[in-house]
């Protein structure tokens, strides 16, 4: 019986199919490889979220079964950390465009001086 606002049993979730879409688009094996690594190097720690999530990418990247839920879990996941990147650049671009002595430095000079509390 399928109730307003309830997913069936086997009903997959509406929202899986423009997470698969994005997927495609944006997540090379590469990159599936990168955050393999950070998911693990941050689920040895503890991290639970990271647990959950290097698990599922493991299991997507072997092609085993991935519920729905476990799969846009993680593509929200990745997603906002891909948003969080993009939005640093930003940040370090508009440093770039007003402190001509930074144009220079790499995006990791720029992090590390912001990350020393100002220090060179």
């Amino acid at each position: 019986m399928n109730k307003r606002g309830t997913l069936d049993v086997q009903e997959p979730h509406p929202a899986v199919d423009t997470a698969r879409i994005w997927w495609t688009k944006n997540m090379t094996s590469e990159k599936q490889a990168i955050y393999l690594e950070s998911f693990s190097s941050c689920a040895i720690e503890g991290n639970r979220l990271a647990e959950i999530c290097v698990e599922t990418l493991r299991r997507w990247m072997n092609n085993e079964g991935v519920s729905d839920r476990y799969f846009l879990g993680l593509v929200w996941t990745i997603r906002d950390m891909e948003s969080d990147r993009e939005l640093v650049g930003y940040l370090i671009n508009a440093i770039r465009a007003y402190t001509p002595k930074w144009v220079g430095l790499t995006d990791a000079e720029v992090l590390a001086y912001f990350k020393s509390g100002g220090k060179p």
